[in-house]
């Protein structure tokens, strides 16, 4: 913005510019915002954790109506919600992880001690400096043996993580 006045440009179009760009802040600000409705959960809930069904119509399989996918994928940037929609149905569709409203988590029908999906998907889109969240070893591990594409995870820990147990798969070394 400073730049669009320093400039030797008539006032007209310093004016058009500044504007443009003072329009784009102001959208992208109001964008960033935005607030994230998550329901109220009852915490007495039945001991079973809830597994999001997707079917293979796809009609229905576009818009995630199931609350519980759709509060993961919500916490997630904007940026990243495409790929957490894909790693998410690609979990559920192989029943890989299933988790309660609470957010806790349960592998192979297994509850992680204080694992959050929220935490662990969001994890997975990005690397960020102090990231590890409780079960993210887990969660890796099935993402690896559920063979989920690399295109889905955007963090590059957790990318190298998958291609070197891929590595040691492949040349047959077993780890301890």
């Amino acid at each position: 913005m400073d730049e669009i006045l320093r400039s030797k440009l008539q006032a007209d179009e310093k004016w058009k510019r500044y504007n443009q760009i003072l329009q784009r802040y102001l959208f992208f600000a109001k964008d960033s915002r935005k607030t994230i409705a998550l329901p109220i959960v009852d915490n007495a809930e039945s001991p079973a954790p809830i597994v999001p069904t997707i079917t293979s119509n796809e009609e229905e399989q576009e818009p995630l109506k199931d609350d519980l996918v759709a509060n993961v994928i919500e916490s997630v940037p904007q940026k990243f919600r495409r790929k957490a929609e894909l790693l998410t149905k690609h979990l559920l569709s192989r029943s890989l992880v299933s988790w309660k409203p609470s957010g806790k988590v349960f592998i192979d029908g297994t509850e992680v001690p204080g694992a959050n999906i929220i935490d662990l998907v969001n994890d997975a889109m990005r690397s960020r400096k102090n990231s590890n969240p409780v079960g993210w070893e887990q969660f890796v591990e099935v993402c690896h043996k559920g063979n989920i594409p690399h295109e889905f995870i955007g963090n590059s820990k957790i990318l190298n993580y998958i291609r070197l147990k891929k590595q040691l798969d492949v040349s047959g070394i077993r780890q301890i």
